[in-house]
């Protein structure tokens, strides 16, 4: 009679556990999942951060985004749209990570949060398209205007774009023999 008191008594809890293992399953204990804090992992916790070469995020549907340098996290970070409880993940050497924290796991104090997604010294903090300076034709990155720059050359006759490269030297006009003028007197 003892068991069966016992018994009963322990099928609520195990009805219990099961209906929130299905709340879980289905998505509705989604408060829940938010508070959840991934562990973060050992071999990032022994690592400088701003050494990472790339970063991915966890979008709102849950899917790995990136990667994205650092320069491109720090511009979004300092925008707004990342909250310290958006998940992200370093990647050092181009890997693809597997673990994701929160960014408020890495920078844990106001001023690491300040300071949030800046790069190390020899880290690219941008691609290197749009690193790169702007070239003598054009913006760099543009390619369709300096396409359009040497296509415009080609219709351009001999005498402009030697007048054209002078110019571009710093020669901005022509040297020209001296003019004899006839003495009027």
């Amino acid at each position: 009679m003892a068991d069966e008191a016992s018994a009963a008594a322990a099928a609520p809890a195990k009805d219990e556990k099961d209906s929130k293992k299905r709340a879980r399953d289905d998505g509705d204990d989604a408060a829940a999942a938010d508070d959840e804090v991934p562990e973060m992992p050992e071999r990032w916790a022994k690592k400088d951060v701003g050494r990472a070469m790339l970063w991915y995020y966890r979008d709102k549907a849950g899917k790995r985004q990136g990667p994205f340098y650092p320069g491109q996290m720090r511009h979004w970070w300092t925008a707004g749209f990342f909250l310290p409880s958006q998940l992200v993940a370093p990647s050092f050497r181009g890997e693809v990570p597997r673990a994701f924290v929160r960014v408020d796991q890495f920078f844990t104090d106001a001023p690491a949060r300040e300071a949030a997604f800046v790069a190390a010294e020899g880290v690219a903090l941008w691609p290197a398209a749009r690193a790169a300076a702007p070239g003598p034709g054009g913006g760099g990155d543009d390619v369709y205007a300096e396409t359009v720059a040497r296509a415009d050359a080609a219709k351009r006759p001999a005498w402009l774009e030697d007048s054209i490269k002078r110019q571009r030297a710093g020669i901005h006009h022509t040297i020209h023999q001296p003019v004899e003028r006839e003495n009027y007197n």
